[in-house]
């Protein structure tokens, strides 16, 4: 029996046995012989190499431990004039000149951001921002808002490769009630991620159950979440560039909800969480207030508290699904935010009470914090560590301590507001409570103007908080 000797970069020797009828034969036929085998070889794991990695890998396939990147994102718009966000460079400003969603982010972002940044630190997750700057010149503010919130899912979703990872995106009118609750440890978060067949999820709309809800998203990072998110910018830019003056108010749901019922195969892709009140909840301003959170612990009646939020039902605005104690993740949108429900933007009088409720709900998100109720002293070096690498925010304590202040200042000019009976001198007042509270809470972090200046320069998410 003859045998040839062959080497190979990946083995010293590899010995292969020949058939008799090769046993003779030139030099140059054996060398031949060797070269297409080893042609043969390589081209067999070049063609392995390539399947594995030209297709996106089930996420069931791989192991929880070998890169799970669970992230929080939220998307910031905001104006690139010298007056940055803020709705009241001019002192005659009033909400009906904030465009495109400005005036409830510049009051919330303060507020929306250290309650995220806290809810990342606290369960070990990042947490994103897309930063998108909005010309002071754009004739539709409001279309353009709505493609940068979509831009920067889609810039994100590409840029993050991690098969068994989920990147929960949330609007900046959206804050977690509490951080004691891990949002992606939930039972139908998980079924979610062993089925190969969705790669987005979302919640259903209030109180119309048969369209979805873009406010609070699950997305995937496989293959389909991108083309689903590409189709969706695409259909954007579409409605935004188009000669129809009455496509260009459309929002970013009703493009979604457009996009998923014109295309059979998008529906399949799409998961809808429930429930509901746990995921997206809109505010129940008439049952939530702190103090009755309080007395229905402790047994006795919520009555007495009641009365903070009595000018909401004497408004007859809508009552939300929120439940009290059960949903984690509440969400301001529109008329639940301060808008009109006749024209949809800004109503000084709503959004004083929408504030309020916004400002009631992270003051208790607040005191749930270990931190913020521990005995234990904190050691300042690890604590200001921990701050430094979230965006010089200040301690749990000292902002339960804050929020508690801007909470009872928020109520008293609830109250003076809705005493007053001329109209116009009331939403003056109201006005002033609304840039009180936001200078208030530019306290939430020891750099306020430093960290709005990084976010207008930045065309993309800088803020990391929590294990990478």
């Amino acid at each position: 029996m003859v045998y040839a000797e062959m080497e190979y970069p990946w083995s010293n020797k590899a010995i292969y046995k020949l058939p008799d009828s090769r046993r003779s034969g030139s030099l140059l036929s054996r060398t031949c012989m060797r070269k297409r085998e080893a042609t043969l070889i390589c081209g067999c794991l070049a063609a392995c190499i390539w399947l594995c990695f030209s297709r996106d890998i089930p996420s069931q396939h791989i192991p929880s431990s070998l890169y799970v990147v669970d992230t929080v994102m939220m998307s910031y718009h905001f104006n690139s004039s010298s007056c940055g966000s803020q709705w009241w460079c001019d002192d005659h400003a009033t909400p009906a000149h904030a465009e495109g969603g400005s005036f409830k982010t510049s009051l919330l972002i303060f507020f929306s951001l250290d309650n995220k940044l806290r809810y990342c630190r606290h369960n070990g997750l990042r947490l994103l921002i897309g930063s998108t700057p909005l010309s002071a010149q754009q004739s539709r503010p409001a279309a353009a808002s709505r493609l940068a919130k979509i831009r920067s899912m889609h810039l994100w979703a590409n840029r993050l490769r991690a098969p068994a990872g989920l990147l929960l995106y949330m609007d900046i009118d959206t804050l977690f009630t509490t951080p004691l609750e891990h949002v992606f440890h939930h039972r139908d978060v998980r079924k979610y991620r062993d089925d190969v067949n969705a790669c987005v999820a979302l919640t259903t709309d209030y109180p119309q159950g048969s369209r979805h809800q873009t406010g609070v998203m699950l997305i995937k990072s496989d293959l389909w979440s991108r083309r689903l998110l590409r189709e969706w910018l695409l259909l954007s830019q579409s409605n935004v560039s188009s000669s129809e003056p009455e496509k260009h108010h459309l929002s970013d749901q009703l493009l979604w909800n457009e996009l998923i019922k014109s295309r059979e195969k998008y529906e399949s892709l799409v998961r809808v969480l429930r429930p509901r009140s746990y995921f997206n909840a809109f505010p129940n301003h008439s049952a939530y207030t702190p103090d009755a959170l309080l007395s229905a612990s402790s047994g006795s009646s919520p009555e007495a508290a009641a009365w903070k939020h009595q000018h909401w039902d004497t408004l007859k605005l809508p009552r939300g699904d929120e439940k009290i104690g059960q949903s984690l993740i509440v969400h301001f949108a529109g008329v639940f935010g301060g808008a009109a429900i006749e024209t949809g933007r800004a109503d000084v009088l709503v959004s004083l009470l929408a504030v309020r409720g916004f400002v009631d709900r992270h003051l208790q998100f607040l005191s749930l914090l270990p931190s913020t109720i521990s005995a234990v002293k904190v050691n300042p070096r690890t604590s200001a560590k921990v701050h430094e690498a979230c965006c010089d925010q200040v301690s749990d304590r000292e902002a339960y301590k804050l929020m508690r202040s801007i909470s009872r200042y928020s109520t008293l000019c609830v109250d003076r507001v809705y005493s007053m009976f001329d109209i116009e001198h009331a939403e003056r007042e109201a006005n002033q409570c609304l840039r009180h509270i936001y200078e208030e809470s530019r306290a939430l972090f020891m750099r306020a103007s430093q960290l709005l200046d990084a976010l207008s320069h930045s065309n993309r998410a800088f803020v990391r908080c929590g294990h990478h």
